[in-house]
């Protein structure tokens, strides 16, 4: 059942998707009441047909906050129809609020600033040239308790579209605040992506100034065991293939952003990838999404892992069809 989220009119309308949050809910809905600031806001909190308590904390927190939580629950679950469903639900209940900005923040992640919204909107406000902005946020991995504050900051800004494109920097979606005109209505483009946020991500570089605010303004869980983990590992490389495919999509959306340089090596991973599918067995994989998992920031040493890369898979190659006599 999908509820009406709103009739009046709000400055920032946040997208928040749950399904099976029950643990982690309440603190990304308490992260949203909290919120100060001198225009008004909602939250739309989509349920996805959650199986456990999910929708139960959500409508108590309606309830309690009916000005800033608007819920939508479902009883047939969205995101699985992979056919843009779940955007085209969301669109539209930011477009009946009336918001001028989104932002984001998915259920089991949760901001920490009670500021946040107020010091991304005035930033936006006062820069018509920026088409979104986001700040740091630290990251916590439930499976083991590990902790890495200032994630972003840790990890590197990025200085361009080809530079984001190349090493597909993780710029805390959970902080993000973008102008809702950005993104025309009914785009489906970035739903049929591995990684959704890494597309939008390259259109804002793209198009217009993607600033970054240096402060924390949110907690990114992880609930993943990482991608050393065997039983996963073909999981990996379907993702990794994912993100190649953005990135051939991407040089061909953009292509005077791109050097030739990188295109060639683009086209080289994603030849390696298609390969190692057909070819190479579980720990084969691991070893190459090992080799994934260290690239740094550095073009050459994505041209050297890329090499490495090539040379196992001639030698999967060999050792598989050569005693066959199907290779020379």
């Amino acid at each position: 059942m999908m509820t009406k989220p709103t009739e009046s009119k709000a400055l920032v309308a946040i997208k928040c998707l749950a399904y099976n949050h029950e643990k982690f809910i309440r603190d990304a809905l308490e992260g949203f009441v909290m919120q100060k600031t001198d225009f008004p806001f909602v939250a739309i909190v989509h349920d996805d047909a959650s199986t456990d308590g999910t929708a139960a904390i959500i409508r108590e927190y309606a309830e309690r906050y009916p000005d800033i939580i608007k819920p939508i629950f479902e009883t047939e679950n969205q995101y699985s129809k992979h056919d843009g469903s779940l955007r085209a639900i969301m669109d539209a209940a930011c477009t009946a609020v009336g918001a001028k900005y989104i932002a984001m923040c998915e259920g089991d992640d949760y901001w920490i600033d009670p500021l946040k919204l107020q010091k991304q909107v005035d930033y936006l406000e006062s820069h018509p040239d920026s088409c979104a902005c986001f700040g740091d946020v630290n990251y916590i991995n439930e499976c083991n308790g590990k902790e890495i504050l200032k994630v972003v900051r840790t990890e590197g800004i990025f200085r361009n579209f080809e530079d984001m494109l190349v090493n597909k920097y993780y710029l805390s979606p959970p902080t993000w605040v973008w102008r809702k005109d950005f993104f025309p209505s009914g785009d489906k483009r970035n739903s049929r992506y591995v990684d959704g946020t890494y597309a939008m991500a390259m259109d804002f570089c793209a198009k217009s100034d993607f600033h970054f605010i240096d402060e924390v303004f949110a907690v990114y869980r992880g609930t993943e065991t990482g991608v050393s983990h065997v039983r996963k590992i073909k999981s990996v490389h379907a993702r990794q293939k994912g993100l190649w495919r953005t990135q051939r999509d991407y040089i061909k959306l953009y292509p005077g952003l791109v050097s030739e340089e990188v295109k060639n090596n683009v086209k080289h991973h994603i030849f390696i990838l298609a390969n190692l599918a057909t070819v190479a067995d579980d720990k084969e994989l691991l070893e190459v999404c090992r080799r994934y998992a260290k690239i740094k920031r550095d073009f050459f040493v994505q041209i050297k892992l890329c090499l490495l890369n090539m040379m196992l898979v001639k030698k999967i190659l060999k050792r598989r069809y050569c005693k066959k006599g199907m290779m020379g």
